[in-house]
């Protein structure tokens, strides 16, 4: 994980919600959290980040909505975006 970095110019060519999200990804999640959501975006399912840690799909499906609820909830401080994009239950 500490090998990964952010490539610099990709927060230019990206809208400002996307630019505030990774931001938040990588200073305002712990860094539990963070390595969770990355390995989720890498596997690309609960089930198989289950297996890669050792838990059900269930309690990564709890892992994840947790962790997406509170980028959302950051994302407020950084920019002003639709009610349709929140993450909703």
């Amino acid at each position: 994980m500490t090998d990964y970095k952010p490539i610099e110019g990709i927060f230019n060519e990206e809208p400002e919600t996307v630019a505030a999200i990774k931001d938040i990804i990588w200073h305002r999640l712990s860094e539990v959290d963070r390595r969770i959501i990355i390995l989720y975006a890498h596997l690309g399912s609960q089930r198989k980040l289950g297996k890669e840690l050792g838990l059900s799909a269930s309690t990564c499906n709890k892992l994840i909505r947790e962790i997406r609820r509170k980028i959302y909830g950051h994302l407020d401080e950084y920019t002003t975006y639709s009610v349709s994009m929140r993450y909703s239950d």
